[in-house]
């Protein structure tokens, strides 16, 4: 006969991870909701710009550059910066966060098409850095 003994603190425990994933799943639908609705390139990245945990949909639009490309390689939106527009930018991201910074430059699409991107970047402390695009 197989028994399973149960106990008040085990049973707790349980319910509390369960309610706590569920809740965590929630969260990140309520989050891919609101970064795949908005116009903007909307992306996480490590402070120390060595991975990109996460890039909205709008990268592809903006950028013309397939979302899976920004995984692949962390630095394929600074690639796509216009050669005369880079240095500013290669400048600033070495520099690294130093709060809550803004940049205008152009991008070279696959296409040949050029576009002026507005960057915002929010450095954020207890998690990666936060960054939004918008083509202007």
């Amino acid at each position: 006969m197989d028994t399973q003994v149960s106990t008040p603190g085990r049973d707790t425990r349980q319910r509390i991870a369960t309610a706590a994933g569920a809740a965590l799943r929630a969260s990140e639908a309520r989050f891919r909701q609101m970064a795949e609705a908005i116009d903007q390139v909307f992306f996480l990245v490590r402070p120390d710009q060595s991975q990109v945990l996460y890039v909205s949909p709008a990268f592809v639009r903006i950028y013309g550059i397939p979302v899976e490309a920004a995984y692949r390689n962390p630095r394929a939106w600074l690639e796509a910066i216009h050669p005369e527009d880079r240095p500013a930018m290669d400048a600033k991201v070495a520099a690294g966060p130093s709060g809550i910074s803004e940049s205008r430059f152009r991008i070279i699409r696959p296409d040949g098409g050029i576009r002026w991107i507005r960057s915002r970047i929010f450095p954020m402390y207890q998690i990666p850095s936060l960054g939004l695009d918008t083509a202007v």
